[in-house]
């Protein structure tokens, strides 16, 4: 039995069970969508079936993301959730200190995902496996953006740091930090931030 309705222009119509405040990530042939009540949720986009449900831990407001065959979502649990797109099945979770309100960006087996933490976390796709924890000193509630080889991050304060993504895996005295630069929209004024600090995790 379908689960969709019929449109008045006789397209299929997908319900969704829950309320959502976030876009739908759309494949070839799948619709991938996260609800509040901490669903994702996979349709087809031929039929408007549901072909798959995943139940996360927490809040999902961010979009789902599609990005080699895995869907990522994160939560406001603070938990990266990693789906095959094919069947729904969890591959692996990733655990951030903050709550997750943006999506994730990625760069080939690189994924940035940022919490109001104020941290900004690379990791590894594959395994999970954390690169580098960068602290932006203030709360990041937008999705980093790989470019031209590097990272870039802003800040709910206005603050904007780039990362040479290439230099990733080494520290931080060698050059991590490509550049940061303050922006200060309304007010042109000076701000006391506390000291930047960058901890690199090395995994066995």
């Amino acid at each position: 039995m379908s689960d969709a309705e019929p449109t008045s222009r006789g397209l299929p119509a997908a319900v969704a069970p829950a309320l959502t405040s976030a876009s739908p990530a759309v494949t070839d042939n799948t619709l991938f969508l996260s609800l509040r009540d901490g669903q994702v949720i996979a349709f087809d986009v031929e039929s408007g079936d549901t072909a798959w449900t995943f139940q996360g831990s927490g809040t999902l407001s961010a979009p789902a993301v599609v990005h080699r065959g895995v869907v990522y979502v994160g939560s406001w649990g603070g938990i990266v959730h990693a789906l095959d797109a094919a069947d729904g099945r969890e591959l692996w979770t990733f655990e951030t200190a903050g709550r997750i309100v943006a999506s994730p960006s990625f760069a080939k087996n690189l994924m940035a995902v940022a919490s109001d933490d104020g941290l900004v976390y690379i990791v590894d796709t594959i395994d999970a496996g954390k690169r580098l924890i960068y602290d932006a000193a203030f709360t990041v509630l937008e999705t980093p953006v790989f470019a031209d080889d590097r990272l870039f991050i802003s800040t709910a304060k206005g603050r904007i740091a780039a990362i040479d993504q290439s230099k990733i895996e080494y520290s931080f005295e060698r050059g991590l930090r490509y550049w940061r630069q303050q922006f200060f929209i309304w007010r042109l004024q000076n701000h006391r931030e506390r000291r930047i600090k960058v901890r690199i995790v090395r995994t066995s």
